[in-house]
């Protein structure tokens, strides 16, 4: 194996993937080794929920209870609906329209 070796032929990937791999400038094994994403996530400042602050992204550390799925009312989208509840007992309800799935993963 070596670093120019063509991704289609060191893995098991689809010619669906491999042009996928290829829009991102991913053909060879030394692509994917040198691919990094453009942006992270920092996790590390945990708030709760009392202290959130409008339109900014938090991270929560709790509990989800209550998990159902439901239709809305007129125009019956499917969505899935929770209760979070965090390290603090604090709760508030979540709601995800046209992914009734959710509910079931989680």
């Amino acid at each position: 194996m070596h670093p120019t070796t063509p991704l289609a032929t060191f893995t098991k990937i689809n010619p669906d993937q491999t042009k996928a791999l290829a829009r991102l400038g991913i053909t060879t094994i030394a692509d994917l080794l040198n691919y990094f994403p453009l942006r992270y996530s920092n996790v590390s400042t945990v708030t709760i929920l009392e202290h959130a602050e409008p339109d900014t992204e938090i991270t929560v550390y709790g509990v989800l209870k209550n998990l159902s799925v439901k239709k809305s009312f007129q125009s019956k989208i499917p969505m899935a609906t929770a209760t979070f509840t965090d390290i603090m007992e604090t709760s508030i309800s979540v709601v995800w329209m046209h992914q009734p799935y959710l509910a079931k993963m989680f």
